[in-house]
């Protein structure tokens, strides 16, 4: 298997950034290697069984991380910072890609919070600040047009007047200008 790790991952991290992540461990959870990304957020803990980070989400989460196939999951608080994580199990090993969010990304994802919006809501009013029309929205985000419109008068009366009137003016040129 040694042989099979090795090959696997000079392969890959010829293509890598340090900014993204990536992990690849035994189906017991052994880390078998890291990237200077995964090294930087979680140590060099290369041949010990891993239990932070993603696999720490995975036990809270109460999801199976060693279902065969692939899970993403956004917005994951790990290892003090924010990161989109996706989890491979081909069978024969587990590899975790993670991307820290931008620290801009991050504090404004905070701030929101803070406003009461809830992840959805915040992806929505991503989405909207984008210029994405509602039909847009909810194609992309397989959700009826009710349901969008609810989650976006739930956003509209937790954040301030001065982003409302914001939001609605970068909306309406945004439409302008496909008119």
């Amino acid at each position: 298997m040694e042989s099979l790790v090795e090959q696997y991952t000079s392969d890959v991290s010829l293509f890598l950034s340090d900014k993204l992540g990536v992990c690849v461990k035994s189906l017991d959870k052994v880390v078998l290697f890291q990237n200077q990304g995964s090294k930087k957020y979680c140590g060099d803990v290369i041949g010990t069984p891993c239990t932070t980070g993603c696999m720490e989400f995975y036990r809270e989460s109460d999801m199976e991380a060693v279902n065969l196939g692939t899970q993403f999951y956004a917005n994951v608080k790990m290892h003090a910072g924010t990161f989109d994580v996706l989890l491979v199990n081909d069978g024969t090993f587990l590899t975790t890609i993670f991307y820290p969010h931008s620290e801009n990304k991050t504090e404004l994802f905070k701030l929101f919070l803070n406003y009461g919006l809830t992840p959805r809501e915040i992806e929505i009013l991503a989405l909207m600040a984008k210029g994405l029309s509602n039909k847009e929205i909810t194609s992309k985000l397989f959700i009826s047009s009710p349901t969008l419109k609810t989650h976006i008068n739930k956003i509209y009366k937790k954040i301030p007047l001065k982003l409302r009137a914001y939001m609605g003016d970068k909306r309406r040129s945004q439409l302008s200008e496909e008119l």
